[in-house]
């Protein structure tokens, strides 16, 4: 289907999710589509035929394209200010084309995560292949790492960035989740915190290949709130018994994002819209 046999969406001002998922006639998004303003949720997942992805709305926060074997294209999508949610699982021609690499880069750079960070916004990346980026210190091969925190930075930490690198299949269709547990243990005490992320991997990389993920998760989405002079054991698999062939994982400061709040406060002072960077996450 091309883009202009699609239906123009101009008509539906109004949508804020679109479920395009096993569509097999769609090449690429009609151009309409970039006109839904107040679209937030966009998934096209086993598109087969979708080739490529581009001129999305200016407020998407969740975006899923996971088993689209066809993709060859998207665009740089590190422009856009409010995501929670990317995930490309088993899209392997991506990897093909340097411009998305390039892209793929910039996500999984350290400033894409301070700028949810900065907000105190969970973000959640699936992408192919089996890079951890470089701001990720603590590395370990296998599902586990260990995280030591330093005495007396309790006030000062924002958050906790953590990345798992998959490789063979996730087996299972819509209901795979990576699935990490949190234990932390100080003076003698131990509390353990289980969570299953919101990547929704309809299917999964080959064995060569693999899939990287990451997720920032806010200091505040913890029940413990003390965490100076403690160690923190973090475990990454998924649902199904999958694990993770390496972690990383790395803290977040105060002050690794003050400037970029200083420059957005500036920002919403100036265009009178001091709310626009808190925006919720949509349901689904």
């Amino acid at each position: 289907m091309e883009s202009e046999d699609f239906p123009n969406l101009h008509a539906f001002s109004s949508l804020e999710n679109l479920d395009l998922t096993g569509n097999n006639i769609l090449i690429r998004l009609p151009e309409s589509i970039s006109h839904l303003s107040l679209l937030k949720s966009l998934k096209v997942n086993e598109c087969h035929q979708l080739q490529t992805l581009r001129a999305l709305p200016s407020i998407i926060q969740v975006l899923e394209a996971n088993s689209c074997s066809s993709l060859e294209e998207i665009e740089d999508l590190s422009k856009y200010d409010q995501w929670y949610y990317i995930s490309f699982i088993n899209c392997q021609k991506l990897l093909k084309d340097e411009d998305n690499q390039r892209y793929f880069d910039k996500m999984l750079h350290q400033s894409f995560l301070k700028r949810c960070a900065a907000v105190d916004r969970p973000l959640t990346i699936a992408i192919p292949g089996k890079k951890i980026p470089s701001c990720f210190k603590e590395e370990q091969v296998g599902y586990k790492i260990t995280l030591m925190i330093p005495p007396k930075c309790n006030t000062r930490i924002i958050g906790l960035a953590i990345c798992g690198v998959f490789h063979g299949e996730w087996r299972g269709t819509h209901d795979y989740r990576p699935y990490v547990s949190f234990t932390f243990k100080k003076d003698g005490m131990s509390l353990t915190q289980k969570e299953i992320d919101c990547v929704n991997a309809s299917a999964a990389a080959a064995a060569e290949n693999g899939n990287t993920w990451i997720s920032y998760k806010p200091f505040s989405s913890f029940r413990r709130k003390d965490w100076s002079g403690g160690s923190l054991l973090i475990s990454v698999s998924v649902a199904g018994g999958a694990k993770a062939v390496r972690c990383a994982t790395c803290l977040v400061y105060k002050e690794d994002v003050e400037s970029i709040q200083q420059i957005r406060t500036c920002i919403s002072h100036k265009t009178g819209t001091k709310k626009m960077w808190k925006a919720k996450p949509t349901t689904f």
